[in-house]
């Protein structure tokens, strides 16, 4: 059974690459729900970004064999195209993996 996760945050392709627009991070909880086929891992959390208008997404990262082992899930950041405020802007995310 997973037991623990690392969170990666990242610069969308597009974007030059420059430091992790995430400011921080807080209020992370991961669920494990029962599928049909196995478990559904629900995360959430809350991150602090310099302006509204990012497009988060996520995805699966590689896991390692460490013991225990862990799997990598990675956010990506994408900026907004046009002109917006600078200010720190909390933006509650949510993923939901079939594992």
């Amino acid at each position: 059974m997973l037991k623990y996760l690392t969170l990666i945050a990242a610069l969308g392709a597009g974007a030059a690459q420059a430091a992790c627009p995430v400011q921080s991070s807080r209020d992370w909880s991961a669920e494990l729900l029962p599928a049909d086929t196995g478990y559904t891992l629900v995360l959430r959390g809350t991150v602090d970004l310099p302006t509204p208008g990012y497009r988060l997404t996520w995805a699966e990262g590689p896991m390692d064999r460490a013991l225990p082992p862990g799997w990598r899930l990675i956010l990506t950041a994408t900026p907004p195209e046009a002109p917006a405020a600078q200010v720190i802007t909390p933006t509650r995310v949510e993923a939901r993996f079939e594992t």
